[in-house]
């Protein structure tokens, strides 16, 4: 993970991340677990970007960019839960996650490195096969 509620409380107020984590039924209290699945699934989102660009993840030494990054997402998923509609898509906060995936996908092709993320190796990147296509257990055409 590369954000954790102590970063997520400098941008996001402890009510403000109440309301919007919350169901309309429940008690007015930080639900940690759902906290921490969205933090999860941001996380993951940058990790699908990074390692298309051939680099190992989760990155171990990763700087403030992709910490960054990592809240832009999770702060629109969490805004989106409650607001995702056509007034949310005018407002900065999904400006900002438009314009981050964005940057992850220049990252993702290769148009802007990753500071302390180490290369997949040759080996590990590329999936090699000795049986023809007939042969195959499963082909491409059976996992759509």
């Amino acid at each position: 993970m590369y954000i954790d509620i102590d970063y997520i409380k400098c941008f996001i107020s402890d009510t403000d991340i109440t309301a919007l984590l919350r169901d309309n039924s429940e008690p007015e209290y930080i639900n940690f677990e759902r906290l921490t699945a969205m933090i999860n699934v941001a996380s993951n989102i940058v990790d699908s970007y990074i390692k298309r660009a051939g680099y190992v993840v989760p990155i171990l030494n990763y700087d403030n960019y992709i910490q960054h990054i990592a809240f832009k997402i999770f702060r629109h998923l969490i805004y989106a839960r409650k607001y995702n509609d056509e007034e949310y898509k005018k407002t900065v906060i999904y400006q900002e996650y438009i314009d981050t995936v964005n940057e992850l996908t220049a990252i993702a092709e290769g148009r802007i490195p990753v500071s302390g993320a180490e290369r997949l190796s040759q080996e590990t990147a590329l999936l090699i096969s000795n049986k023809v296509s007939n042969d195959r257990k499963f082909t491409d055409w059976e996992l759509r």
